[in-house]
């Protein structure tokens, strides 16, 4: 008598052919495995992810960023940005290589009619899922719609 048993798993294929002779059970079995490169879920395999919160400052005038707070896995800069008029959209974004992070936040113009007067917005970004260690933050304000100049700012921040 011939019985056969298929054992699938994302890891392994196998087949295995049971036969009886005479009362005793014989066992054939193939096989190969799949070989799959699983990452691992550690901090050098993700990548770290940002939160950013901008308000209208009561004051038009530029406050250079700084280190607001740092905790396991968590750093949080504060800062504000000065813009030619109200009439900006701020956002932030993050790009990490190795230990050097850089935050970019951009001034972009609405368009249309605006009052001319100066501006400035409080922002904050909270960067999470950053593994332990030491990092030079770059932030850079930049304002592709102005003849204003780019600036940059480096920080150096322990994660613990």
């Amino acid at each position: 008598m011939k019985r056969t048993l298929n054992l699938d798993n994302p890891f392994m294929t196998m087949r295995a052919n049971f036969f009886s002779i005479g009362g005793i059970v014989l066992a054939l079995a193939g096989g190969f495995a799949l070989c799959q490169t699983m990452p691992a879920r550690n901090a050098t395999t993700q990548d770290p992810k940002l939160t950013f919160s901008v308000a209208a400052a009561e004051k038009p005038q530029d406050v250079a960023p700084s280190v607001a707070r740092v905790a396991s896995d968590t750093v949080q800069l504060s800062g504000t940005i000065s813009t030619p008029n109200p009439c900006y959209e701020i956002k932030g974004a993050l790009s990490a290589e190795n230990s050097q992070l850089t935050l970019s936040v951009v001034a972009t113009s609405k368009g249309g009619f605006c009052i001319q007067m100066l501006a400035a917005f409080e922002y904050t970004a909270t960067i999470t899922d950053i593994p332990a260690g030491s990092y030079t933050i770059s932030v850079v304000h930049d304002y592709p719609d102005a003849d204003w100049e780019r600036k940059i700012k480096e920080l150096t921040v322990a994660v613990p």
